[in-house]
């Protein structure tokens, strides 16, 4: 479901769980009260996701919506709504001590950090490991394509400069 609004959410989602389990593993252990430590910090892990498939959805909207003209007051709307619903939640948290502020903080940074490390885990997972996947520009084909001047045959055809017929003329030129 989520492959359909974007590709690349699940891994991004997938991305911010990790990192929420790396925070939890990390440092619940040197803190007094674990208990608000773990709900702050998934608390702020839930945020961080639903602001990402939030984003994701506006997003898919906006293109969708582009041709009407009626983008920019939507999404700016969607954007407000987004960060009074993270603004209230956090002065929710805060003030009924439902758990750490600070780590409801790092949780939602976990957007951050996924988003920065989204090229780097994309790749890990659509080459199983190899730094340059099947996606990658070292693969058999690049992200330019078939029809690029990368690819076997360019876009403009055989006899064009770019193609293949050039390059026998050139040869027979030369020798």
């Amino acid at each position: 479901m989520l492959k359909r609004i974007n590709n690349i959410l699940p891994e991004l989602l997938l991305e911010i769980f990790i990192y929420g389990l790396i925070v939890q593993l990390a440092g619940v252990w040197f803190v007094e009260d674990k208990l608000g430590y773990s709900i702050g910090l998934w608390l702020g892990i839930a945020l961080a996701m639903g602001m990402a498939i939030h984003m994701a959805v506006t997003i898919a909207d906006s293109l969708e919506g582009a041709v009407g003209g009626r983008i920019t007051v939507r999404t700016t709307l969607f954007f407000l709504l987004r960060y009074l619903v993270v603004v209230l939640l956090f002065v929710a948290v805060f003030y009924f001590d439902l758990g750490n502020v600070i780590l409801m903080f790092i949780g939602v940074m976990g957007l951050k950090v996924a988003a920065y490390l989204q090229p780097l885990m994309h790749r890990f997972l659509a080459g199983k490991g190899s730094p340059a996947g099947k996606d990658g520009l070292a693969g058999e084909e690049s992200l330019a394509g078939k029809d690029s001047l990368a690819g076997k045959e360019s876009f403009a055809g055989k006899d064009s400069l770019a193609g293949k017929g050039s390059e026998k003329e050139n040869e027979s030129a030369e020798s």
